[in-house]
């Protein structure tokens, strides 16, 4: 008998009962975001495998401007913050990953995270004016720039 696999994706606040009963009994845990996603993979009707996907943002990097002090920057990194936490709201993020320099003291809060990055093939998406991002525009790239002048 051919058996197959089957994948369904829902949003955490759209799971059933039923599921939610599944995916605890399998070892889940549930999540405080109604924006996460549920994945799940059945064979035969039976599932088998639950998975959570979370949108989050994630900060990696940045620049500072020399000549400035530091509680200047601090207020300066703390508007930024705000920015991303009122955005995050708005699309329905529920936390940001910072990840912290290797060089940085420890940082109340922080916790080691492993992680293996997967990267998504995305489309070239047009702005309003029917153009392509600054990114694709130009025949260099920011990163060529920023080897360059460190």
């Amino acid at each position: 008998m051919f058996e197959t696999f089957k994948a369904k994706i829902c949003k955490w606040a759209d799971i059933t009962p039923e599921e939610f009963w599944k995916f605890l009994r399998l070892g889940g845990s549930p999540i405080d975001n109604p924006q996460a996603l549920v994945c799940s993979a059945s064979r035969n009707g039976d599932t088998v495998a639950y998975l959570t996907a979370e949108p989050l943002f994630v900060v990696h990097s940045y620049a500072l401007k020399e000549g400035f002090t530091p509680p200047e920057l601090q207020k300066a990194g703390n508007v930024i913050d705000e920015a991303l936490v009122v955005e995050g709201k708005r699309v329905g993020i529920g936390r940001m990953l910072i990840l912290v320099p290797e060089n940085a003291p420890k940082q109340p809060g922080e916790k080691v995270l492993r992680y293996i990055e997967r990267k998504l093939p995305q489309e070239i998406a047009f702005n309003s004016d029917g153009a392509a991002p600054i990114t694709k525009r130009l025949s260099w790239s920011p990163l060529d720039w920023l080897r360059q002048v460190n």
